[in-house]
């Protein structure tokens, strides 16, 4: 051996850690990770989420180009309190802070930061039945969001979307709604 070489990595290897480096980001690392900016307020979820005499059912579906049905039987569904901060997130992801419809490509190209652990905590929840249909009872006067998700494969792909809309609750009211991207 030279008397200026050392023996360790090959310059090879060296060549290819450089390479890699220069390597072009794959698109999903290159976009900002959407922030919602208003501060959580978990005093007022809380609030909220204090037992009261409405109910909220309804179900969600989606219409298969094919024309068959999907529903959201076996998915999760979220009552979420009406927040300054719940609103912003739901503008971030459906396009509107009443709520709407982001079908999966744009749910998953959307680059939003996961939601606070507060936030989630204070969150009531409950599983559409086989139908697809669910209920919250006992739900509290205020504006809340319900949403959840209407997904099936075909194949590898997935299809469908997720689905979220506002509703008011005055007193001991029953609001019947369907979750529908066409109704929203």
């Amino acid at each position: 051996m030279h008397a200026g070489v050392k023996r360790g990595v090959p310059l090879c290897g060296v060549l290819a850690l450089l390479l890699i480096g220069c390597a072009p980001m794959p698109p999903s690392k290159l976009r900002e990770v959407a922030q919602v900016r208003n501060a959580f307020s978990a005093d007022e979820a809380r609030a909220m989420l204090g037992k009261g005499k409405g109910t909220i059912k309804g179900s969600a579906l989606i219409r298969q180009s094919g024309g068959g049905i999907v529903t959201c039987a076996g998915l999760e569904v979220s009552l979420i309190p009406q927040t300054a901060y719940a609103k912003e997130r739901i503008k971030l992801i459906y396009g509107d802070r009443e709520g709407g419809y982001a079908d999966v490509e744009r749910a998953e190209a959307l680059n939003l930061a996961p939601g606070l652990p507060e936030f989630i905590q204070l969150t009531r929840k409950t599983v559409c039945d086989a139908q697809g249909f669910f209920q919250f009872d006992e739900v509290g006067p205020g504006r809340w969001y319900v949403a959840t998700s209407v997904i099936w494969r075909v194949g590898y792909d997935k299809q469908g979307g997720h689905l979220a809309t506002r509703v008011e609750v005055v007193s001991d009211e029953v609001h019947q709604i369907v979750l529908t991207p066409h109704a929203l």
